[in-house]
């Protein structure tokens, strides 16, 4: 219900001044997507120039390219196309605010960000194991697991590891293995340490 795309901070989406649209990671899930460049079809105002083995594509909002960020920050440019791959295995939601926000961000461009947030602790004793196949030899597996570590001091972690391996309408290979770790720290009320770390290794068909 509160979104931190438009002012940083976590503020009800009933209450921004701006249009937002949020990307549930359920949704992501529901819908078997490897990558957060599938993601944007399934929104408004953005359209997207996807390539055939999902190489970088260019995507844009309201008439400028698409300024793209995680957890509020810059995702760096892969060749001159944009951002390189990001699995959604590892993504709570995405934001999309609509209009000057970029002034947040320091980027001049009017149309709009969008900011993806990873997953963190949740403060519970959980583990999900996913396994699944589909069309073009496609194979997954993942593994989320977190536990609380402390009740009293409020410390809790979280892992996410996840391989993939497909074969392309013109059988080439794509695979990727991605790896997350974050641990939370909330002492009390007042205070909130976070701490994350993220690897993913993708192999693409053919280099740009």
């Amino acid at each position: 219900l509160s979104s931190v795309v438009t002012s940083r901070i976590g503020v009800s989406i009933y209450e921004a001044p701006q249009a937002i649209e949020i990307i549930s990671g359920e949704l992501l899930s529901d819908l078997g997507l490897n990558s957060i460049r599938q993601a944007f079809a399934y929104t408004s105002s953005i359209t997207s120039n996807t390539q055939e083995f999902f190489q970088p594509g260019s995507f844009k909002l309201r008439g400028f390219d698409l300024p793209q960020f995680i957890n509020g920050v810059s995702l760096a440019a892969s060749g001159f196309i944009g951002p390189g791959f990001i699995t959604n295995d590892n993504i709570e939601r995405i934001e999309v605010a609509k209009g000057p926000v970029g002034l947040f961000y320091a980027t001049t461009t009017p149309n709009g960000v969008a900011n993806t947030v990873t997953k963190r602790p949740e403060h519970v004793n959980r583990t999900k194991i996913d396994l699944n196949g589909g069309n073009f030899s496609r194979q997954k597996a993942l593994v989320d697991t977190q536990a609380v570590v402390s009740e009293k001091y409020g410390i809790a972690y979280r892992l996410i590891a996840s391989a993939s391996k497909m074969t392309s309408r013109l059988e080439n290979n794509e695979n990727y293995n991605m790896m997350a770790a974050s641990v939370s720290i909330r002492p009390n009320s007042k205070l909130h340490f976070q701490a994350e770390f993220a690897n993913t290794n993708y192999d693409q068909p053919y280099p740009m």
